[in-house]
Order: C-alpha cells, then structure tokens, then sequence
C-alpha cells in the first residue's frame, strides 16, 4: 500500500530563486544517482565526506533542475542533504520512516527547483536476501512545470543480485531469488505509476483544472545490466516498453553506470549499465471511450543522456568551494570516485 508524503518546502527566497533558474524551461534536466551512503559503521568508504562532496559538485555543475538519489541511508547524509541543497532545491521528498521490522528505510530521496504537488511512496513486496533489510520500493513526486502542466518523477531502488556479503550463503538459490523478485518489482513499479496516472487524471477532472499531465518518468538503479539484451527486454515488457532515454540518445556507447575496472568503490570487476531514465508511455486504457486522444499522449522526449562517473578527481580542481577540507581527508579520498555508481544525467523536452 502506498503513502502519502510531506514534502519539505524552502524558504522564500529560495523557492523565488528556483523559479527564477527554470523560468519557462522547455526542458527538465535531471540527474538521478546511488550514492553508496551506508551508515559508517556499515561502509568504510567514508559516505559523509563523499556525500558533501557530492552535494558541491552538483550546486557548481548547476547543470540539474531534478535529482534522484538512492541509497541515502545514513541519517547524518540525510541532513548533510538538506542543508546544503535546501537554498537551490527548495523541494524535497524523501520516503517514510522504516517500521521497526526493517534495518534501513528505502534510501531515496528527490530534490527539484520545480515545485511538488505531492509525493507518494511504495514499499515492495518480496525483495530477498540482505536487500531485505531495506524497505526498498518506489517513490513519485509530482512537479508542477512552469506553464501548470505536471510531470510524474518516479526514482526507485529495486532488487539486487548477490554480492561479496557472507550472508548471502545463508540464502538457497540465491540468483534464482533475486531474479525473481527483481521482475517482481519491476511489475510493482508498473501498477504503481499506471495507478498514479489514472488517480492524476480523476483529481485534475473533478477540480476542474488546467493541468495536464505531460507525462512519467522512472529512474534509479534498476539492477539490471543493459548489456544483457535478454534481461533488458524482459525489464522493459514489465514495464510496458517505455523509452530508455540512454539508448534514444546513443546508440552505441556503453553507458556503463557500474565499472568494476575503473572505480575502486565497487566490490567486484564487473561492467555493466544498471541505471536508467525511462519514459513511460501513457496507458491508452486509461483515456475516456478506451481510447487515447492525441492531446492526452505524453510529450516527454529524450534530448540528451550521459553518465557522469564523478571522480573525486575533480574536488578542488580550480574551484576552492570543492577543496578537501584537510590533507587527511585528501589522503582517504584520493584516487577514487564519489560512489560506486557513476551518475546518470539526462535532459528530457517537455513539449
């Protein structure tokens, strides 16, 4: 069952300030990224440092209107978030409380300039392994654009395959599990958005609103590898086909978001494409008749889409407001990147 969520608002100045940067946009650029912020305890790769850093990368890059997070579990990241991105992304929306049952709560957060009508979180059902510990799931705010109209932004966190964790020996068939539970999700993020879709267009009629609904968008660590073209199309079936905005946008590149020969972060030499931006294609069922008219189709369209690999190579590099804040902590980071993910930055015509 899903929830509805309180969204933090900024200050004043800073919401004027964010509608000011998006003015009319006839684009949203988004950038949606696992961050690998365990708890320290859990993670040696010193999160809250990395955190911050990844936070001043994407205020100086000001290259985003929308970011998705995942794996934002540490509750000091947390406040780290909202400190540094409150002035700059006014709107913010993270995921209920964990129940007592679970270790974390789903790690997701979104921050936008655009403002947030609502939000709305859904825990999944049957995920396996140590990703039980985790009340993974999916998490959709609606923003309002700068002509009124509104746009699903859904990022999400779904199953994984087994790692170097010992407690997966404690798992039969794992694979097999993970597998399964993986498609599981997967169909549980479709009814999800098909369901939000639907109870977007009931609240806009019985209003008596302007707004329409300019389309959805899912992105987040999807944990499945692009480069397994069998894996890739039954992600995509469960989905409904919607348009992979990496693949629109290159043909031919990679997109490897995980690259276990470059980024000393991951725990294993795998290379693989495990995040996504994807647009969904509106659900022609759901139209008045049974029929979908060309106004009520979506308009997104896929401009652009790159990886951002974040290499802390980059802190400090002509830009003081980015420097290690000690040799110490210099020493820790250098030479590697700021998760084990690369980003995934993308920019998506509204019209």
């Amino acid at each position: 069952m899903s929830t509805r969520l309180e969204v933090t608002v900024g200050s004043d100045e800073a919401r004027e300030a964010a509608a000011a940067k998006v003015g009319n946009s006839a684009a949203l650029r988004l950038l949606t990224f696992n961050t690998l912020c365990l708890p320290p305890t859990l993670n040696g790769s010193n999160p809250r440092t990395r955190f911050r850093h990844i936070c001043s990368t994407i205020l100086n890059t000001d290259a985003y209107d929308v970011v998705c997070f995942q794996e934002v579990f540490d509750g000091t990241v947390k406040s780290i978030l909202r400190d540094m991105l409150a002035e700059s992304f006014p709107y913010t929306v993270t995921s209920t409380p964990k129940p007592f049952s679970y270790i974390f709560d789903s790690g997701l957060t979104i921050a936008s300039r655009f403002p947030i009508v609502w939000a709305e979180f859904m825990p999944f059902a049957g995920s396996t392994g140590v990703d039980a510990w985790a009340r993974l799931g999916a998490l959709c705010a609606c923003l309002e654009l700068p002509g009124k109209d509104h746009v699903l932004v859904c990022t999400t966190h779904v199953q994984g395959d087994p790692d170097s964790n010992v407690l997966w020996r404690l798992v039969s068939n794992p694979w097999e599990k993970c597998h399964a539970a993986r498609c599981s999700h997967f169909g549980q993020v479709h009814a999800f958005m098909r369901g939000l879709i639907h109870s977007h267009s009931l609240e806009m009629r019985s209003a008596g609103g302007p707004e329409k609904l300019t389309g959805a968008i899912v992105c987040g660590d999807l944990n499945c590898d692009g480069q397994d073209h069998t894996r890739l199309e039954e992600m995509m079936h469960l989905l409904d086909d919607p348009v992979d905005v990496f693949r629109a946008c290159n043909r031919e590149a990679s997109g490897l978001t995980w690259n276990g020969h470059a980024n000393s972060l991951c725990d294993d030499n795998h290379q693989q494409r495990l995040d996504y931006v994807l647009l969904l294609r509106h659900p022609d069922d759901l139209d008045e008749a049974g029929e979908a008219t060309k106004a009520a189709r979506f308009s997104l369209k896929p401009r652009s889409c790159e990886v951002q690999e974040m290499p802390v190579s980059c802190i400090g590099a002509n830009d003081p407001a980015r420097a290690f804040s000690s040799a110490a902590e210099e020493a820790v980071l250098k030479n590697t990147h700021l998760s084990d993910h690369y980003g995934l930055e993308s920019v998506i015509d509204l019209q």
